[in-house]
């Protein structure tokens, strides 16, 4: 498969469970102009045939080196960051839950899951494109799960896909800023992620960024019941020169463990206020 195939058809999938991310694009699109990715983002396990060093290979291939490492201790995440050799490519973001380190109800769940897997695992790239392998979740499983990781309960529903697109901000032909692009989605009805405040990061990060809620969909689990639950989410960035005077490629850690709150389940809509009443949240210079 080719690579623009491949984004093409993993932005059809992400919109398929996400319909409100194609409207944030059309209307993002009309107001300021042509929208360019500026990153995907993929979930996945620590495990043999399906941790980082198997999610990375095709991205590898197709002229990607692995960035910087970021690691999330409290959700227990290890991350990396990927830089394409052809600019007009998104950068990635690929993650992946550092199982020895969960509760037994977590570790067990997964292990029968991965057995599962080993007998029906799509080859990479497709199992990026909406890809589980392994039974749908009863909503207890799903519940007990969430309890200990978010993370885990979303993985568990929505497999091996994009959790989110990203607007690049900083691309927009109107250059209209991430505060003036957020105050429009929010007059529109957007609603927003303030984990950690509106916006994470700050200029002097080299990237400022900003994401919706994951839109809620009512899927069926095992058993038979059927939830509404968070799927997937935008993300909005807009990236800064940094001191070498180039744009700055690279991730925050404290802001992208703001924005991986963008999938936990709950009740809010405090993302009406305006950006020019919030504080961006403060986070440490990019090394």
């Amino acid at each position: 498969m080719q690579v623009q195939e491949f984004f093409s058809r993993l932005f059809a999938d992400y919109v398929g469970v996400t319909p409100n991310a194609q409207r944030i694009h059309d209307f993002v699109e009309a107001k300021f102009g042509a929208v360019t990715n500026d990153h995907v983002a993929f979930r996945t396990i620590a495990s043999p045939r399906l941790g980082l060093q198997e999610f990375e290979a095709p991205f590898l291939s197709w002229g990607y080196r692995r960035d910087n490492a970021y690691h999330f201790p409290h959700k227990h995440l290890r991350a990396y960051g990927y830089i394409p050799e052809d600019d007009r490519l998104p950068l990635v973001f690929l993650s992946e839950l550092l199982l020895d380190e969960m509760p037994l109800l977590v570790r067990t769940w997964f292990e029968h899951a991965l057995e599962q897997a080993n007998d029906q695992l799509t080859p990479f790239p497709e199992l990026l494109l909406g890809a589980r392998p392994w039974e749908m979740p009863t909503f207890a499983d799903y519940e007990r799960l969430n309890q200990h990781s978010p993370y885990a309960a979303w993985l568990s529903v929505w497999g091996f896909r994009a959790n989110h697109f990203t607007i690049a901000v900083h691309a927009l032909p109107t250059r209209p800023g991430l505060r003036t692009l957020l105050n429009a989605l929010i007059e529109h009805g957007v609603v927003m992620n303030t984990e950690g405040g509106l916006i994470q990061g700050t200029r002097a990060d080299c990237l400022e960024q900003a994401s919706t809620r994951a839109e809620p969909r009512r899927v069926q689990f095992s058993g038979g019941e059927t939830h509404e639950i968070p799927s997937c989410y935008y993300e909005f960035a807009e990236r800064h020169v940094g001191h070498d005077g180039q744009l700055y490629r690279g991730f925050v850690a404290q802001s992208a463990n703001n924005i991986f709150e963008s999938t936990t389940a709950r009740n809010t809509n405090d993302g009406a206020a305006r950006t020019d009443t919030q504080e961006s949240s403060p986070t440490h210079p990019p090394s």
